[in-house]
């Protein structure tokens, strides 16, 4: 509810009510579309991965998912990272560095199986380890 009120009139007053410059208030309303769309992004590429709605695309599906990991979107970059495959361990460690479990889990198969990375048990322990802790 609050982030649809973000580009009102409303918000707009009760920002300078609170002292925050206009300049920043505008910050946050592009920071806020930035954010919905890559969400609007995330959920249309899930619409053509599962063809729900939409004709069934792997490409479009991933295309969109792309454009959302780009402004770090977690899921984004896991679902990514997953429709890619082994081609694509760079996007796993990224989505797992910030903390995205599935993403750890992800890169501690990648480590213990070996696609798309070198296999190693150490690396993957540590990850499985970093994800236990959580």
């Amino acid at each position: 509810m609050v982030l649809k009120m973000i580009d009102t009139p409303v918000f707009a007053i009760a920002m300078a009510a609170a002292g925050v410059p206009q300049k920043q208030s505008r910050r946050v309303v592009a920071l806020e579309q930035k954010l919905r769309d890559a969400q609007l992004d995330f959920e249309k590429g899930i619409r053509y991965a599962d063809g729900a709605g939409l004709a069934k695309d792997m490409q479009k599906a991933a295309g969109h998912h792309r454009k959302a990991a780009e402004t770090d979107h977690m899921p984004a970059q896991y679902n990514l990272a997953d429709l890619l495959d082994s081609r694509a361990p760079a996007l796993s460690r990224q989505a797992a560095e910030s903390g995205y479990p599935g993403a750890r889990n992800n890169l501690a198969l990648m480590y213990a199986n070996g696609p798309g990375v070198t296999q190693d048990y150490v690396m993957a322990y540590g990850r499985l380890d970093v994800l236990q802790r959580r």
